[in-house]
């Protein structure tokens, strides 16, 4: 089957030694065994070279190195010999690859990520090297898509910086592009105020030329927020629509900070009937006073047209206790108060900590006390739980254990 390889390697015995200085190697030998194509036998592809390799260690039980390939060796069992001859070339790990590069289907293989590459020639029966593919190194190779894949990267007089990642395919024995995508950022943030944006562009080939087919946009005012306390972006997503290229989707995220307080923002607004609207916000905020906590996340959706609030929780932490309220939507699209967890601590008469939790749900209309955690724990670190849950209407302890430094922790 075409692309069916295994591996085998001869090199000289290494001494162990905890140096951690390279060590050169005598000859040493991949053996790589690949079927060409389906109708032919399988092929043992022999790499020598000299190199070095760095010595065992009692943290690396496996010599690594690279090796300089100076002969390739290529042999069938029905008599087939190729020998190829070449000037060292450096190698990290192991030191080819193997796939269909030209789409004709018998397997190539090619060394250093494309450094040298060779093609297997049907008329003449033998590998032939390709420099047009040279010119492509360092390249990867997709065997799924049969894509081969390479970039390169720009900078121009203001300081913008463009990354090109190509993808090419075999069309017809001739390579060509098919896929780009472009990403272009602003320059380096220097007095820490300026803003930033990152472009992401996306293009196909359609017929004989390339099309943009998406874009995406990162926008950020204020990019650094040493000399601000809010800090905003939003990110636009934009798809190809007929001949026109259409803004169908925004993230709007905003954070403000201060001393002792903190809101974070994101809404989403996708296109609807041909404009944008909020289908989704999300706000987080919060507030410290003295030994005081608050905290809140809203998220609201859009329902029959109109932005509704679907899911609500609050926090409140203080000296001695910990309220949690969730809040939630109905099937009457009607907010109701879900559940709440309570948590109480503070010391007893004898000195021992004691922590307490109530779990409440709402039932029929009215928040019920459905869990009880009682935890007390004496000077020397035992603590004695007991467990206490609602059956049949009842509260009833359900567990009791003594075991040292027991804790509950509201997230």
């Amino acid at each position: 089957m075409l692309g069916m390889f295994a591996c085998a390697i001869d090199e000289p015995a290494q001494e162990e030694t905890a140096m951690q200085e390279p060590q050169r190697t005598g000859p040493r030998t991949v053996r790589e065994f690949a079927r060409v194509h389906e109708s032919m036998p399988e092929f043992t592809f022999a790499f020598t070279g000299y190199g070095y390799v760095y010595p065992l260690t009692p943290y690396c039980d496996w010599p690594s190195g690279f090796l300089s390939v100076t002969t390739i060796d290529i042999s069938s069992e029905d008599g087939f010999h190729q020998h190829i001859t070449l000037e060292p070339i450096g190698v990290s790990g192991y030191i080819d690859e193997f796939g269909d590069l030209n789409g004709d289907g018998y397997l190539d293989f090619w060394l250093v990520a494309g450094a040298r590459v060779w093609l297997w020639c049907p008329q003449s029966g033998k590998f032939i090297e390709n420099d047009t593919l040279r010119e492509f190194a360092p390249f990867g190779f997709d065997w799924n898509t049969s894509l081969l894949s390479t970039g390169t990267s720009v900078v121009d007089d203001m300081g913008y910086h463009t990354r090109y990642s190509q993808s090419y395919h075999y069309r017809d024995g001739v390579l060509t592009l098919q896929r780009e995508r472009r990403t272009r950022s602003s320059p380096a943030c220097t007095d820490c105020r300026a803003s930033e944006e990152l472009i992401i562009e996306d293009f196909e080939r359609r017929g004989n030329n390339l099309e943009l087919q998406r874009k995406q946009r990162t926008f950020t005012p204020h990019a650094c927020p040493q000399y601000d306390s809010s800090v905003e972006q939003t990110v636009e997503f934009y798809e190809r629509m007929g001949n026109n290229m259409v803004l169908v989707r925004r993230y709007i995220q905003d954070s403000r900070v201060s001393r002792f307080s903190g809101d974070f923002d994101r809404e989403i607004q996708e296109l609807v009937n041909g404009q944008l609207i909020t289908v989704q916000r999300t706000r987080t905020g919060q507030v410290v006073e003295d030994s005081r906590f608050w905290e809140y996340v809203e998220q609201s959706q859009l329902l029959d047209g109109e932005l509704v609030v679907v899911f609500l929780r609050r926090i409140h932490r203080g000296d001695e206790h910990t309220l949690r309220d969730i809040f939630q939507q109905n099937n009457h699209g009607e907010l109701f108060h879900a559940s709440r967890e309570r948590w109480h601590v503070d010391t007893d008469e004898n000195g021992n900590h004691r922590e307490e939790l109530y779990g409440y749900t709402n039932f029929g209309g009215g928040l019920v006390l459905m869990t009880r955690i009682y935890n007390v724990i004496g000077e020397e670190g035992v603590g004695s739980l007991r467990r206490y849950e609602r059956i049949n209407g009842q509260m009833q302890l359900t567990e009791q254990q003594n075991s040292s430094s027991w804790r509950i922790i509201i997230e």
